[in-house]
Order: C-alpha cells, then sequence, then structure tokens
C-alpha cells in the first residue's frame, strides 16, 4: 500500500500543520500551499494508484500539481527544474513562484516501488537520494521559502525508513497527511 507523506522543511523541528506563507493569497496551511490541496492530492493519488495503468514518479508530481491547480495556483507559477539559489549545477524539482517572479515553494517529489520482477530494492541507494534531496532542500534561499519534499512509497521502503538501526525513522514517523518542520 502506498503511503503520501508530506515534509517541509524549516527554521525548527516540530510536527506541524501551521499556516504561514501565500502564493499571493493569506490564509493558506502550510507556506504557499493553497487550502484543501492536500486531502484533494490523497484522493486523487489513491484514484489513480488503484487504476491499472503504469506508475511513476511524474505520475505523483502530475497529481499533486492537479491539486494544486484545483485550489487555485496559477500555472504560470509553475517553475519545474528550477536552479538552486546555492548549490552549482543543482536543480530542485519544481518551484512555485509569487506574481513578481520569487520563490515562495521548493518542492521535491520521490516515488520508490517495488520491482515488477520481485528482486529487492537497493534500499540504501533510495534512501541517499531520498535524503540528498532534503538537504537540498534545506539549503534553498532565501529562508521564508516553504520547503517541501513529498515521498511517496509501498511497504518495502517506509520499513527500511521504519527500521531504527538504519537511522531514518523520522521519513516514516508521520501519520497519513501530517507534516513536520525540519532544521535547517
Amino acid at each position: 500500500m502506498f503511503r503520501p507523506k508530506k515534509l517541509s522543511s524549516g527554521p525548527a523541528v516540530q510536527r506541524s500543520s501551521g499556516s504561514s506563507g501565500s502564493l499571493d493569497s493569506p490564509g493558506r496551511p502550510g507556506p504557499g500551499l493553497p487550502e484543501g490541496s492536500w486531502p484533494i492530492f490523497v484522493t486523487d493519488l489513491d484514484r489513480v494508484l488503484a487504476a491499472r495503468t503504469p506508475k511513476s514518479e511524474d505520475l505523483v508530481r502530475y497529481v499533486f500539481f492537479q491539486s494544486l491547480v484545483v485550489c487555485g495556483v496559477q500555472l504560470h507559477q509553475f517553475a519545474f527544474e528550477y536552479p538552486h539559489p546555492v548549490e552549482d549545477r543543482a536543480r530542485v524539482d519544481t518551484v512555485l513562484v509569487d506574481r513578481q517572479g520569487r520563490p515562495e515553494v521548493a518542492l521535491e517529489v520521490k516515488f520508490h516501488r517495488s520491482n515488477r520482477s520481485g528482486t529487492n530494492l537497493p534500499r540504501p541507494q533510495l534512501a541517499g537520494m531520498l535524503v540528498h534531496d532534503v538537504a537540498r532542500l534545506a539549503t534553498f534561499t532565501p529562508s521564508t521559502v516553504g520547503r517541501f519534499l513529498l515521498y511517496v512509497t509501498d511497504n518495502e521502503m517506509a520499513d527500511y525508513f521504519s527500521n531504527p538501526s538504519n537511522g531514518l525513522t523520522w521519513v516514516t514517523g508521520l501519520a497519513r497527511g501530517e507534516s513536520m518542520v525540519l532544521q535547517a
């Protein structure tokens, strides 16, 4: 079973459902995300993952973007493969910008699932890719930008992350729809 996770990085470590940020509209939950977008995403993601069609990280990304558009984010606010402001040659999957083109939300998306062949995934390598995305978000500037890691996985990777000996329990230690603010 796939479990959507939402992690935001910011100035403190705490579980949070706070409201800040705007994308030019006050009162939205989380830095820059429109109100209602998360439940729409979860519902639509469940629907597309249950369908008998190929699954990919792009599919997860498109479903999330659709939930944002439905809730009022304009298409011209999406900037894909955005140049990282600090790390040379690094790109952030997506940045949502305000009317002046300034970054408001940086988003990385990961989708890990079992191989069709039934062989084990290279779990340490996949975990390293996820941690690398977290680090990329943590160094994104300015610090007022909302930073989100959208991670969707199956039980194999969730079990790997929840094993305390791997030191990564923070990845799967959230309830569905819950977020955590990580110290940068």
